[in-house]
């Protein structure tokens, strides 16, 4: 994706600019030339929108006016529903998870408490974990991190901080409109975990739902791939699956040990 990646001053002098960054060679060649472009696309977009939109309006005033009660209410109750299972995707995958890691507990009689209200676990906290779960040998702390655009990226830069940013969907209109990323930077002040010999603490962060990329700084700055059971900075990172497996093979391993 363009998003991605920087464009270096280089490589606008280069000559063998690859095709897919050409364009802004020309751009900055011929600046009057191609806003006059842009503008003049951008206006041609929105007038085709607009009649989009009123043509739109148009069929459903109709519909509801002088359609049978009957039709109008199915094409309601239709459109409602698609609207429904879109705007409540991440709830529901987010009770999935807690569902499925209760199921985990109650089977392999693990120990549970949330510490956050569920809908209250959809904003980010490092005050306090989404819930502690204790199994025999491991005590988790877990804090959710909500990711609203499954196009988005997280960097875990330093110990205090985690970027998080999402892209407008790789297409002419993020072009035309200039949609910019959304960047946000969320803090990992996390409290010292305890210590005991007894039991071994995992500050455990559950990206749910998921996003595009993880990435993770090195000591000189460099941004590497990374994903599900990064541990770096005093935490680990997984996805929903991955806690739900990780949990369940690391008291296996601990079980087999003691066997």
């Amino acid at each position: 994706m363009k998003w991605f990646k920087d464009r270096l001053q280089s490589e606008y002098d280069n000559e063998q600019v690859p095709l897919h960054r050409a364009y802004g060679r020309w751009r900055r060649e011929h600046p009057v030339l191609d806003r006059v472009v842009f503008y003049s696309i951008r206006a041609v977009v929105i007038f085709v929108l607009i009649v989009l939109g009123v043509a739109v309006f148009s069929t459903v005033y109709s519909l509801l006016m002088y359609a049978d009660a009957l039709v109008a209410t199915v094409f309601l109750v239709a459109v409602f529903s698609v609207l429904a299972v879109i705007f409540t995707k991440i709830p529901r995958k987010r009770y999935k998870l807690i569902r499925k890691i209760k199921k985990l507990c109650k089977t392999e009689k693990y120990r549970i408490k949330f510490c956050r209200k569920t809908l209250r676990s959809f904003s980010w906290s490092d005050a306090e974990p989404d819930f502690i779960l204790e199994t025999g040998r491991y005590v988790y702390y877990a804090h959710f991190l909500t990711v609203n655009k499954y196009n988005s990226t997280l960097t875990f830069k330093t110990p205090e901080a985690i970027e998080k940013v999402s892209y407008p969907l790789d297409n002419k209109f993020t072009i035309i409109f200039e949609f910019k990323p959304k960047r946000k930077m969320l803090r990992t002040n996390f409290k010292p975990l305890p210590e005991t010999d007894r039991k071994k603490y995992v500050r455990a962060i559950i990206v749910n739902p998921v996003c595009r990329e993880m990435y993770e700084s090195d000591r000189d700055g460099e941004l590497l791939a990374t994903g599900n059971g990064m541990e770096k900075f005093g935490y680990t990172v997984y996805t929903g699956s991955g806690f739900v497996e990780s949990v369940r093979r690391n008291e296996s391993m601990q079980k087999d040990i003691q066997y």
